[in-house]
């Protein structure tokens, strides 16, 4: 392991290059071969992190190398199967988030968001203790960023660099880095789900984990989970009154009434501070935006406002929290015509604004601010009070009460 811990391996120089001819696990998208002499990759078998062998009972693998979004699932659901090899799975796919993209090399690239990565397995791992590792190829603007490595939710116990050099290519010589991620269990989970993070303009080039049994030292513990920040932004949809009626309203009072009614956007923020030994999530999730407010005597369901919270990934869309936005800032009544027939309307700010602590390990959080209010889960009767966890991708759409 010491290896692991110091210096990354010798940087192989662009006049050395020429030694990828001939690599039995070729990088089919661009080179070189990263299980090399030189280069960071290394098979169970040859590595000191190892011992087993890929092919042996008990021992998982799965590699990608060109990533093919027909491969697995749909044609487009931003998930490819293991292509270079897979050993020992009963099932193996990696999928990314929206904004991530399959290059003209078949790599993985985002210019627009950082790159979030999943790689899903299952099979028959032996019982234990066992070790996993990770390796991944990247190329570009930056590596896979320590905090946001993730296995069923636990950070890893060793994250080494162990190659960085320059490479050619059609645009001159090219960043490349090979980094080694690694995690220990006394006994196997009955799946693995690895979450990794890499900056935007970063090219994802190779994916490559293998399990199997931990040999000799005792386990290593994983790192402490480090203060996370996260900070994501969702739109929120101004409601939808038809061209004909925003138009009407803004030419019998265009004082109270906009022609065009601006979409905002949700603020969700999560930090993960520990003090004295306790990890406290706080969450928040936060915005406002102007709607129409209909005279009480319409009912007072008609101005509930309620906004649907909806998670896209590899399986499709689910809705994972209902909120309720509470009005506020009323504007004084105006009486136009709507459909021949004279009504009051008015403009409220709704404003949606929750935020909670929990404590790790315990299952409820608790809220220390309400304005509105989200249903976290929807599958129990009546409303389960909280703070969903949105994430890039996630989307809400805006409704009133009993729509």
């Amino acid at each position: 392991m010491q290896r692991l811990l110091t210096q990354a391996r010798a940087q192989v120089t662009v006049g050395l290059l020429c030694a990828w001819c001939g690599a039995v696990m070729a990088d089919t998208s661009l080179g070189p071969n990263p299980y090399q002499a030189g280069f960071g990759f290394d098979q169970p078998q040859e590595a000191e992190w190892g011992g087993w062998n890929r092919e042996a009972a008990g021992a998982l693998y799965a590699e990608w190398d060109v990533f093919k979004d027909s491969s697995h699932g749909g044609a487009d659901d931003r998930t490819a199967a293991p292509d270079l090899g897979k050993a020992g799975v009963t099932s193996a796919w990696l999928g990314w988030n929206a904004g991530t993209f399959i290059s003209s090399t078949m790599n993985l690239y985002s210019f627009s968001v950082p790159e979030i990565i999943r790689v899903n397995m299952a099979g028959p791992a032996a019982a234990g203790p066992i070790r996993v590792a990770l390796q991944v190829e990247s190329q570009g603007d930056g590596s896979l960023d320590a905090k946001y490595l993730r296995l069923n939710g636990l950070g890893p116990a060793v994250v080494s660099q162990t190659f960085k050099g320059a490479y050619p290519s059609s645009m001159g010589p090219a960043g490349l880095v090979h980094q080694l991620v690694l995690w220990d269990f006394a006994q196997a989970p009955e799946s693995i789900e690895i979450d990794f993070t890499a900056p935007m303009h970063t090219t994802i080039r190779q994916v490559a984990v293998d399990i199997g049994p931990r040999q000799g030292a005792a386990l290593l513990p994983p790192k402490p989970v480090a203060l996370e920040k996260v900070k994501v932004f969702i739109n929120l949809p101004a409601e939808e009154l038809g061209a004909g009626l925003a138009s009407s309203l803004f030419a019998q009072k265009r004082n109270y009434f906009p022609q065009v009614w601006p979409a905002k956007q949700l603020a969700f923020k999560q930090n993960v501070p520990k003090a004295g030994g306790v990890t406290r999530i706080k969450r928040r999730l936060s915005g406002s935006i102007k709607a129409l407010y209909h005279d009480e005597a319409a009912g007072s369901a008609s101005n509930r406002l309620l906004i649907d919270i909806y998670h896209r990934d590899e399986i499709g869309d689910s809705k994972i929290a209902e909120c309720e936005l509470k009005p506020t800032q009323l504007r004084r009544w105006a009486k136009v015509l709507v459909d021949g027939r004279e009504q009051r309307l008015g403009v409220a700010v709704y404003k949606l604004d929750v935020q909670s602590v929990q404590v790790e390990g315990q299952e409820e959080s608790k809220l220390t601010k309400r304005l509105g209010q989200c249903d976290i889960d929807l599958n129990t009767e009546g409303v389960q009070t909280g703070v969903p966890f949105v994430q890039e991708g996630d989307y809400t759409t805006l409704r009133r009460a009993g729509r």
